[in-house]
């Protein structure tokens, strides 16, 4: 399965590049989405930057997922034992989640957005992987069902697309599919590198 995933990302990004216009976008400054100019054109150009982002991390998380698989696990995972760094762990953890989604839905109105939202709420999901015990770690991967649900929103993602390239204003549903998708590719990365690697 895991190689039509890779194939499917491999003849999307080709028939991108070869069917994709990258003429220069004319700017109408009159009606700005935005104040800022250079946010505008920056807006203008975004699906093409998410897309290839999208696609090279995609990549990337199929890449360690298949590299990762054939290791062996340590016999036992530690995890940070202090009381007060795992409380002030998942303080942390917690407004990073907030932030991540605040900046998922609220992210067109300056640069950011859906990838950056997702970097935050990935690292918000490490942080609590280190601070909790790995077998309960991994039965929330499992119940979440993270894989099969990383996949279906890369296809939502890539409808997503489909819609937008016409010039349709789907700029925050599109930064909030972006966001899941980069949030579980880094919970997958994190998962496979404690599982194999250990955390200490």
């Amino acid at each position: 399965m895991r190689w039509v995933w890779t194939t499917v990302l491999i003849v999307f990004g080709i028939v991108l590049i070869a069917y994709g216009s990258f003429e220069k976008v004319s700017v109408d400054f009159k009606d700005l989405v935005v104040e800022n100019p250079i946010t505008q054109i920056y807006l203008l150009n975004r699906v093409y930057d998410t897309v290839f982002e999208v696609l090279i991390f995609s990549l990337a998380v199929l890449g360690v997922s298949l590299h990762m698989a054939y290791l062996p696990a340590p016999g036992e995972i530690k995890s940070i034992s202090d009381v007060s760094i795992r409380i002030f762990t998942r303080f942390i953890a917690f407004f990073l989640l907030v932030g991540s989604l605040y900046l998922a839905i609220e992210g067109h109105v300056s640069p950011g957005g859906g990838f950056s939202a997702g970097v935050a709420g990935g690292t918000a999901l490490a942080l609590i992987a280190m601070v909790e015990e790995f077998e309960s770690f991994e039965r929330k991967f499992e119940k979440a069902h993270v894989h099969s649900l990383e996949k279906m929103i890369m296809v939502v993602f890539l409808f997503f697309v489909l819609l937008i390239f016409p010039g349709r204003n789907l700029i925050v549903p599109a930064n909030v599919i972006v966001y899941l998708k980069v949030m579980l590719g880094s919970w997958i990365v994190v998962y496979y590198f404690i599982k194999h690697r250990g955390l200490l």
